[in-house]
C-alpha cells in the first residue's frame, strides 16, 4: 500500500508541475503576440520607406 501511496505522490507532483507548466507557457506565448501584434503596423510602415528609396 506505501508504494501505491507513494507512486500517487510522485504523480500528482508530476501533473501538478505540468499544468504549471502550460500556464507559464501559453502566458508567455500570448504576451508576445500581444506585444507582435502592437509593433506589426510600425514595421510594416518602416519597411515600406525602406523599400521606396
Amino acid at each position: 500500500m506505501d508504494l501505491v501511496v507513494q507512486w500517487l505522490s510522485y504523480l500528482l507532483a508530476f501533473v501538478a508541475g505540468s499544468a504549471v507548466s502550460w500556464v507559464i507557457v501559453t502566458l508567455s506565448i500570448k504576451r508576445a503576440s500581444d506585444n507582435t501584434e502592437r509593433e506589426a503596423p510600425a514595421d510594416v510602415s518602416g519597411s515600406n520607406e525602406m523599400g521606396a528609396q
